[in-house]
């Protein structure tokens, strides 16, 4: 049996998120909003995996307001078996890492969680760390933007398209967190049946705070460990991909300040 949990965002329906000239940061509506086109990739291949094995669970997990709903009833119109909503107001305005520390802490609750599957990034953000920051919490092995998984006898088989074209295969021991990319599967549709059953089942669940186990001062606009000054669109002609090679803690270790030399981070 492997239990799977994949975490999805309810985002604004348009990827074209407007910024606030006061501000810097998205005006995000929710209202209209829709699964997170690469958590639904992610989710795809969360059940795609589910199959190999008959006696698999897939539960999907999203943080937000009560707008989020839709995605989860989505997500199990289109065969997930469970959906937990983590929704508090003492959660609002927390940045990333307290997203990846409540996000974390679900899947410390639940128990015996084998695979943890995100998409590589939202389409409102495109920050990409909540969930790279959720296997660090959880101490998890991780492999990134893949482009399939599949359970085999030695771990789980995860592919990813490199920046050159090639394809890498790894082999990832559970419990491991894989984030998927563009070249995912594309997701399956809900079927009509699907979307009865996700309005009228009770497998939507509500988390809050005190259900967590967390501290208030651990998420929130208190614990920020970051400040985003505002969001600029960058062309495509002008964005660049550098690969680091060598061993990963130094890699980890020197990064901050290869970013800020470049001044990319402050």
């Amino acid at each position: 049996m492997v239990n799977i949990v994949v975490a999805v965002k309810h985002v604004p329906q348009q990827d074209n998120v407007r910024i606030s000239k006061r501000t810097g940061k998205p005006l995000v509506d929710l209202a209209e909003g829709r699964m997170n086109p690469l958590g639904k990739k992610a989710l795809e291949t969360g059940l795609r995996l589910a199959q190999q094995d008959p006696n698999s669970e897939v539960t999907t997990l999203s943080l937000g307001p009560k707008e989020a709903e839709p995605t989860l009833r989505e997500s199990l119109a289109m065969g997930a078996d469970r959906a937990l909503l983590v929704t508090d107001p003492l959660l609002e305005g927390s940045d990333g890492l307290g997203t990846a520390k409540a996000l974390a802490a679900v899947v410390k609750q639940l128990g015996n969680v084998d695979i943890v599957l995100t998409g590589a990034r939202t389409s409102d953000r495109y920050a990409g760390h909540v969930g790279p920051a959720m296997a660090a919490i959880l101490g998890w092995e991780i492999a990134t933007h893949g482009q399939s998984a599949k359970l085999t006898d030695e771990g789980i088989r995860f592919e990813k398209v490199l920046t050159s074209g090639t394809v890498a295969t790894l082999t990832v021991d559970t419990p491991c967190l894989l984030s998927m990319g563009t070249h995912a599967p594309k997701p399956r549709h809900a079927t009509t049946w699907g979307v009865h059953a996700a309005h009228e089942t009770d497998a939507l669940e509500r988390w809050n705070l005190d259900d967590l186990g967390l501290a208030k001062d651990e998420v929130g606009p208190s614990a920020q460990a970051t400040t985003q000054r505002s969001i600029e669109p960058v062309p495509e002609k002008e964005r660049d991909t550098e690969a680091f090679t060598g061993d990963p803690d130094d890699v980890a270790e020197s990064l901050p300040r290869r970013l800020a030399s470049r001044g990319l981070l402050r």
